[in-house]
């Protein structure tokens, strides 16, 4: 009976606890708090005018472009441009790309680009897609 109590209590705490969560997620603290940092969506794309991704990227998300330190000497890495999946080349290549068809811009850190793509992804990548993920 003791047991019974004891799992009564804890499924009544889980429910108020569940409640209350649900009744902060309309928050618009809450809500900013949960965006995303490693992703750039459409809205926050169409929040200004950007004259190319890297502008956007760098006014945005600014951390994405900082090099965390050489991954080696002879042929150190930089950060990797994909576009809908296909490696377009270096941050350079941020700099050509219009922004007015992408949906979304991610970044992959190093050790899940290196999984997704192979190797010379050291400083990992930036994928902007003008498909909905």
């Amino acid at each position: 009976m003791r047991l019974f109590s004891r799992f009564l209590f804890m499924l009544c705490l889980t429910a108020a606890t569940s409640a209350c969560m649900q009744s902060r997620a309309g928050d618009p603290v809450e809500r900013a708090s949960s965006r995303r940092m490693d992703l750039i969506t459409r809205e926050e794309i169409e929040s200004q005018h950007w004259a190319n991704a890297y502008e956007l990227v760098a006014a945005l998300r600014p951390n994405w472009l900082n090099e965390r330190g050489p991954d080696s000497f002879g042929t150190p890495a930089e950060l990797q441009v994909h576009f809908n999946g296909v490696r377009a080349g270096g941050i350079a290549t941020l700099r050509q790309m219009i922004v007015t068809e992408v949906v979304y811009l991610e970044y992959i850190d190093p050790i899940a680009a290196t999984a997704r793509w192979g190797l010379g992804y050291g400083h990992g990548a930036i994928e902007l897609s003008t498909k909905p993920k």
